[in-house]
């Protein structure tokens, strides 16, 4: 019963884009409450809980990904 490096080191790259995700959602909705009068506050804010749900998303297919890496699923 090997595991499959492929698919870990794929999973562990898509776990590095859910890290890049994590900092910059908050970053984003910090920088959108802050400027509310600003022309601009929605699209920060929707990139801001894009980037918070895609992190979301990304942490789950990565770990799923790492743990079919490793058990051969």
């Amino acid at each position: 019963m090997g595991v499959n490096q492929s698919k870990i080191i794929s999973g562990v790259k898509t776990l590095v884009k859910t890290i890049f995700l994590m900092v910059l959602g908050p970053l984003l909705l910090n920088q959108a409450l802050k400027n509310q009068d600003h022309p601009l506050f929605y699209p920060v804010l929707i990139a801001g809980i894009a980037a918070f749900f895609g992190a979301i998303y990304l942490g789950f297919r990565g770990v799923l990904t790492v743990v079919r890496g490793i058990f051969n699923d």
